[in-house]
């Protein structure tokens, strides 16, 4: 093989490579983004716990902070209002069949709401407990070890929850997600736990965010903004 064949068989192998990283990249380029809910008509949403008599109090905590969120996060181009607990009481949402969209268009359409943001609560626990730990640091002055104990309080959250949209006109579901995990979380016991302990508040408000993101296009967000300002 001469050095002319040699060269043609280089540039042959080049091309078909520079070909294959441009076909990937375009395949990139144009790969879809998931489409953004087309709820331009949402003005009234209202937020509903569903859970057993256990997690009760867990519930509503969390619909609390859904609702917070829901201002803190998107507060001058959020939904007009955002109802909590003034839809049904927890005896009646246990009754109603939320697989059946027509129930929840007739549940909507009685109480003249665009949507229901469903919190089905399947467990929700919070445990912690004080530790007793051994340390030590090495004194020069000393020159030796010294050993101390540390409190530390351990937090744990057994979170399983189901966060879903349904749209008050039909009845469907047009969004949903699940946190079901496990999370520990280690700090000083002299501290306050409200004042250390995030972990329930960042779990819910992942969810939240995901779902303000999809109902809030920016172009409309800026627009919002405007209006409320």
């Amino acid at each position: 093989m001469n050095m002319l064949q040699i060269l043609q068989k280089s540039l042959i192998i080049a091309i078909i490579f520079i070909a294959s990283c441009s076909s990937v990249k375009t395949i990139i380029i144009k790969r879809a983004t998931p489409p953004l809910l087309n709820i331009d008509h949402f003005k009234k949403i209202a937020i509903i716990p569903l859970t057993n008599q256990e997690y009760q109090e867990s519930a509503q905590k969390i619909t609390s902070l859904i609702r917070n969120i829901f201002f803190e996060v998107n507060k001058f181009y959020t939904l007009s209002e955002v109802e909590t607990n003034k839809i049904c009481s927890p005896q009646e949402v246990k009754l109603i069949n939320w697989e059946e969209p027509k129930v929840v268009a007739d549940l909507c359409k009685k109480h003249n709401i665009d949507a229901v943001f469903l919190v089905k609560v399947n467990k929700c626990k919070e445990d912690d407990f004080i530790s007793t730990n051994i340390d030590s640091y090495y004194s020069k002055t000393e020159n030796r070890y010294i050993t101390y104990t540390v409190d530390e309080k351990n937090y744990t959250i057994y979170l399983d929850v189901v966060f879903r949209l349904y749209e008050g006109k039909d009845g469907q579901i047009i969004w949903e997600e699940r946190e079901d995990t496990n999370i520990s979380q280690i700090f000083p016991s002299l501290k306050k736990m409200e004042e250390n302990n995030q972990l329930l508040y960042s779990l819910v408000k992942k969810h939240t965010q995901s779902l303000i993101s999809k109902i809030s296009p920016k172009e409309k967000m800026i627009k919002r903004k405007v209006v409320f300002e």
